[in-house]
């Protein structure tokens, strides 16, 4: 559908389409990455998710797993993990150094083949941010998760509002 707008400014006429008086202020900002097989080394503290899925806007940065928000405003952060081998992990969603939300995923009956049990560990969390404000995952403790080609573990942001 296609509406024109006709306005009288004075003696002027101006008659145009209704999409060129509409623009769009807002800024699309969504990022998703992962911990591929080769990304990511059980013993570190702060997650680095080197598998980049989408990262509109240019917020998360593969090289230190951080993101930093360009734009002020309502954010939402999810994130995954999936224990392994008789062991735990913690992870925490973390803004600007202070843990926000907390994962536990926890694994065992790997030494009984056929009886392994793996847990999956989320949490999201909905953040007010102002333009450079970051947000990563840090491991709080435990070492036991899972990596794979086509990553498991994920950490995901997007602008809400």
């Amino acid at each position: 559908m296609h509406i024109n707008i006709t306005l009288r400014l004075s003696h002027i006429l101006i008659n145009m389409p209704f999409s060129e008086f509409v623009t769009d202020t807002g800024k699309q900002v969504a990022f998703t990455a992962g911990c591929g097989v080769n990304t990511v080394s059980d013993y570190m503290t702060d997650m680095i998710y080197r598998e980049v899925i989408t990262n509109l806007g240019g917020g998360y940065n593969p090289g230190n797993g951080v993101f930093t928000a360009p734009v002020s405003g309502t954010y939402v952060f999810f994130t995954t993990v999936v224990s392994w081998d008789n062991q735990y992990i913690n992870t925490d969603i973390v803004l600007n150094g202070n843990s926000q939300v907390r994962t536990f995923a926890e694994s065992r009956g790997f030494s009984t083949p056929n009886q392994y049990v793996y847990q999956t560990g989320t949490n999201l969390v909905v953040l007010q941010l102002q333009v450079g404000d970051r947000v990563w995952v840090r491991r709080f403790a435990g070492r036991g998760f899972i990596v794979h080609p086509t990553p498991i573990h994920t950490f995901s942001g997007y602008l809400l509002y």
